[in-house]
């Protein structure tokens, strides 16, 4: 069965968490074509939706779900080995409504990670968090909060395996005055500590990298959702903040929040909310080992989608994420940038899918999310647009020479990233234009309509 993208925003599970044990019984098939690139669907005879994606030591995990019209059935997590093919895949039931945020690796099976948004049938509910460790026989442990004694929502971002073990999870609690959260969940579930910010302002964060031994490093936001400034934060194993650094507004494009965090060598790739003549927009940052931005990239200019992930490859980035509003919500991109900035390519595809995550592998990256129909991981060259978009709503390609082809007409012009030249800067070096925009045309009018705030909301409902 066939579902919009409006049924994806209105997941729903059913009662505890629940595993099955063994094998899930649902199909998978792995196409291959030349130089490693392949896909694999999941199909369990309802629709299924690929949230997450890591990688293990040889491999890769998905975890997602398998809904009928917008009512999640069961969640799943499966395995893939490097060539495709599925080692192992697992289904089991929660019984509320509930997102899927990340899935970790961890020692013999998954960590999988999310929010739940109260029962199916409740007028309101307080959201918490969840989290249900899965192997190949079941669920092994699960976590989750007393919604009665939960005053304010959780809202869960990403999360990651420290070097020591733990499960790091991030987040926010509270949905207008926000305060950045984090949880730290031992080898068996249990709690290793639980922080929440105690700042003057309004603070989030949404997704965790892990560094060092039992590092990591947490990218959110301070201010309050009218004015946001993007914050990143590297913290020791013991909770001790090791630096902080804040992005004001003294960049090109002014930077609002960071969505995505993935270690890059000795530093770090961003996936950001970038501001440029009052257009929001996704953009791509790279910073050092001490959180100082060294390139920025603005893709292009609508506040109706934000980066959803970024992956580090071979020479650069990849970048995703969805769009969310009425005449955009079949519609998803991807981009690639390099580490000096400049935008390579990107893409708008309005062929009824979806994008769950990404993942680097040296010289591929692979996709993580549904087609429509099945769940599907795609490995793929990331040297030019994986494959050909379906320009719906006059959407196009951008080219790494920036030129465009779409319905809407228009050029495009490259993204103006550049890199800080002085090692003892804070600040990228850029050009005093501060339009950084690839001019991706063909964006809805009403996609200019919602702020970054109303944004998160539209991608969290799910009633």
């Amino acid at each position: 069965m066939r579902s919009t993208r409006r049924s994806v925003l209105r997941a729903v599970g059913a009662a505890g968490v629940c595993g099955v044990a063994g094998t899930a019984a649902a199909r998978g098939r792995s196409t291959r074509s030349d130089e490693g690139a392949w896909t694999h669907t999941y199909d369990a005879d309802h629709t299924e939706y690929a949230d997450a994606v890591t990688r293990t030591s040889d491999g890769y995990l998905l975890a997602g779900r398998s809904s009928d019209d917008g009512d999640t059935l069961e969640y799943f997590v499966l395995e893939l080995g490097p060539d495709g093919d599925r080692r192992w895949a697992t289904a089991f039931e929660h019984d509320v409504r509930g997102t899927v945020e990340a899935v970790v690796a961890a020692p013999d099976g998954a960590v999988v990670v999310g929010t739940d948004l109260g029962p199916r049938d409740a007028v309101t509910a307080s959201w918490t968090p969840w989290a249900a460790k899965v192997d190949d026989s079941g669920v092994a442990w699960t976590y989750g909060k007393d919604r009665d004694a939960v005053e304010r929502d959780h809202v869960l971002g990403g999360a990651t395996r420290a070097g020591d073990g733990d499960v790091v999870v991030a987040g926010f609690v509270g949905l207008s005055d926000a305060d950045a959260w984090m949880l730290r969940l031992a080898a068996d579930g249990s709690t290793t500590r639980e922080d929440t910010a105690d700042l003057d302002r309004s603070s989030t964060f949404r997704d965790v990298a892990a560094v060092g031994d039992g590092g990591v490093v947490l990218g959110g936001s301070v201010g309050g959702p009218q004015d946001p400034t993007a914050r990143l934060v590297r913290q020791a194993a013991d909770g001790t903040t090791t630096w902080e650094r804040t992005y004001d507004g003294a960049e090109r494009p002014r930077l609002a929040d960071v969505r995505s965090v993935a270690v890059d060598g000795d530093g770090f790739a961003l996936g950001t909310t970038g501001v440029t003549g009052g257009d929001a927009g996704p953009t791509v940052a790279r910073a050092d080992g001490d959180g100082a931005l060294r390139s920025t990239a603005y893709l292009f200019a609508s506040p109706a989608t934000a980066v959803g992930a970024v992956a580090p490859v071979d020479g650069g980035y990849l970048a995703g994420g969805n769009f969310v509003l009425e005449d955009s919500e079949h519609d998803y991109w991807l981009a690639a940038v390099g580490r000096d900035g400049g935008v390579r390519w990107a893409a708008r595809y309005a062929d009824g899918g979806y994008l769950g995550g990404l993942v680097g592998d040296g010289a591929k990256g692979l996709f993580a999310g549904s087609d429509g129909d099945d769940a599907v991981g795609r490995r793929f060259d990331p040297a030019g647009a994986p494959w050909e978009p379906a320009a719906e709503s006059g959407g196009g390609t951008t080219t790494a020479a920036g030129t465009t082809s779409g319905t809407d007409g228009g050029g495009a012009s490259q993204s103006n990233g550049s890199e800080a030249g002085d090692a003892e800067s804070d600040q990228p070096s850029g050009s005093d234009d501060e339009s950084n925009s690839s001019g991706m045309p063909g964006f809805g009018v009403g996609e200019a309509a919602a702020g970054i705030a109303g944004l998160e909301l539209l991608r969290r409902r799910r009633s």
